[in-house]
């Protein structure tokens, strides 16, 4: 596995792919459309985040920091809580619905993350089936807000600094190699 912050619009095309197969045809939360590439506006002002099993990109994650316009307060208008100035938003998290073991992926690409920027804090929108997943992996962090659509929508405050990355990371690559 590599990671790295993609930048060539080849490796950003991949990730509007895979952000289709995950949040239009396995989710069914937004529409698709014919190019089968899955964009939005609050993708201008961010970082991305990739994660490749040799070329092909297996894991996503969207960096949005502050200041810039965020999804959680676009989308998400239901939330009023407070945002600190030392965070960035992490959206549209993809992982690829043909590999094993998500649980490595996912701490593979928040670890990458949490290198490449210095952010105390990472806000992220989930749903309430992920929270005991999180919970368990060890991810350090505070739930601020739920609200019900078709399932419960999650808002959560990640203590980027303090979560143990690495050790999380570690486990859980050791487990997909047993």
């Amino acid at each position: 596995m590599m990671s790295k912050l993609l930048s060539s619009p080849e490796e950003l095309r991949q990730a509007a792919r895979l952000r289709h197969d995950v949040f239009v045809e396995k989710l069914a939360w937004v529409p698709g459309n014919p190019e089968r590439l899955e964009t939005d506006r609050y993708d201008e002002h961010s970082k991305h985040v990739g994660l490749f099993s040799g070329p092909e990109l297996v894991g996503y994650c969207r960096v949005i920091p502050y200041g810039k316009p965020w999804m959680l307060t676009g989308e998400f208008d239901w939330y009023k809580g407070p945002i600190d100035s030392d965070s960035a938003e992490l959206s549209r998290l993809a992982l690829s619905i043909n590999m094993p073991n998500h649980r490595a992926l996912l701490a593979e690409l928040f670890y990458v993350t949490s290198l490449l920027f210095a952010y105390r804090w990472g806000y992220a929108e989930t749903t309430h089936r992920r929270i005991p997943v999180y919970r368990r992996m060890g991810i350090m962090f505070e739930e601020l807000d739920r609200h019900l659509y078709d399932e419960w929508a999650v808002v959560i405050k990640i203590d980027m600094q303090r979560t143990p990355w690495r050790a999380i990371k570690e486990r859980y690559m050791r487990r997909s190699t047993d």
